[in-house]
């Protein structure tokens, strides 16, 4: 929904000149945009301080339940497939050994 609303904006990355951040021209360093803040000031509602082991339990979470969804659907055969794909397509760290792993170790 946010990035929809960059995209409707015509924020659409470094070549635009600008999407979630700003870029000056010749100059890929991302810098922190007033206009974003701007378009997005209505959306976003202050909440509750994440410290950084939440925020990664979230997001590895959501990783899990899409695996979930894509094994339910038959993509892949096996939570291992997927966690190979998310270790060596994607970067997820492999000593956590994988969204499907990680969200089944902890029961």
């Amino acid at each position: 929904m946010l990035g929809d609303i960059l995209v409707r904006a015509g924020r659409k990355g470094q070549k635009t000149g600008g999407g979630w951040y700003d870029y000056e021209a010749g100059d890929r360093r991302p810098l922190p945009s007033q206009d974003v803040a701007q378009l997005l000031r209505d959306q976003i509602k202050p909440g509750a301080a994440l410290d950084a082991a939440t925020i990664a339990d979230r997001l590895v979470g959501a990783m899990s339940r899409e695996g979930e969804a894509i094994l339910s659907e038959g993509v892949a055969e096996r939570p291992s497939d997927i966690d190979l794909v998310e270790i060596h397509g994607y970067g997820f760290p492999r000593w956590r050994g994988g969204p499907m792993f990680c969200t089944s170790a902890g029961d």
